[in-house]
């Protein structure tokens, strides 16, 4: 496991089940949680760019304009796109470490198709051992899927610091419109592999008939679960 040291940071480290964790203060907050994770996972990635990667969140249009992905760590490539099966209640992670208020919420469609449509949202985690999404925070409405473009909902929700969110991407219509997705290379599996020990899952899949998001998130479960899901992406206002 990498060294705290590049980043300032003063290493209080001891063994739980095997895994090195990190306690500041007496207490663990979700940026330790998950830098000392993914770095058991791969000793190759560094603590600073973990932390530079989910701790920093740019605000504003002044001077550019920046949206940040559920599920993505490290990207620093063009995302690709897929079809999306309907009916289907597609989530990632996203780890909200300052804090803060978000004003648009988006995702980009590449191949419209006729009636298709869909629909975004947020729901926060069940808690901090309880990793599912739980409860509602936001429904953005029915975004058209038609038409190929980056379709923006205009929302004002207040991220709660080091929290565990879910954003999660719903479709429906006659037939699968293709979204630009999240890449598996550089996601973060923050729910861990399942009892195969074959699949890290980095994302949630639950099927539902198309419509308004449920205020409770239904029962989680592993059963297919998707490599390919679609990039929802927020902007920070303050």
């Amino acid at each position: 496991m990498k060294s705290y040291e590049d980043v300032g940071l003063t290493s209080n480290l001891y063994s739980q089940d095997s895994l090195a964790v990190r306690q500041d203060n007496g207490t663990q907050s979700i940026v330790n949680l998950v830098t000392d994770f993914v770095q058991n996972l791969n000793p190759n990635i560094s603590s600073k760019t973990l932390i530079d990667n989910i701790m920093f969140k740019h605000v504003g249009t002044n001077s550019i304009e920046t949206y940040y992905i559920a599920g993505q760590m490290m990207a620093n490539s063009a995302l690709g796109s897929t079809s999306q099966p309907r009916n289907r209640l597609i989530s990632s992670p996203f780890v909200s470490t300052r804090g803060g208020v978000i004003d648009r919420i988006a995702c980009r469609v590449t191949g419209g198709t006729p009636s298709a449509e869909f629909r975004m949202g947020i729901y926060k985690s069940a808690g901090l051992t309880q990793l599912f999404p739980q409860d509602l925070i936001l429904d953005a409405g029915t975004f058209d899927a038609t038409t190929t473009g980056v379709k923006i909902g205009t929302i004002n929700v207040k991220l709660e610091p080091n929290t565990l969110y879910w954003f999660t991407h719903t479709a429906g219509g006659t037939a699968n419109a293709r979204f630009v997705m999240g890449t598996s290379d550089d996601c973060f599996a923050i729910i861990g592999a399942g009892t195969n020990l074959q699949d890290a899952d980095y994302a949630l899949s639950q099927t539902r008939t198309y419509g308004t998001l449920p205020n409770v998130y239904p029962t989680v479960n592993r059963s297919g679960n998707p490599r390919d899901v679609p990039a929802v992406g927020v902007r920070f206002l303050a």
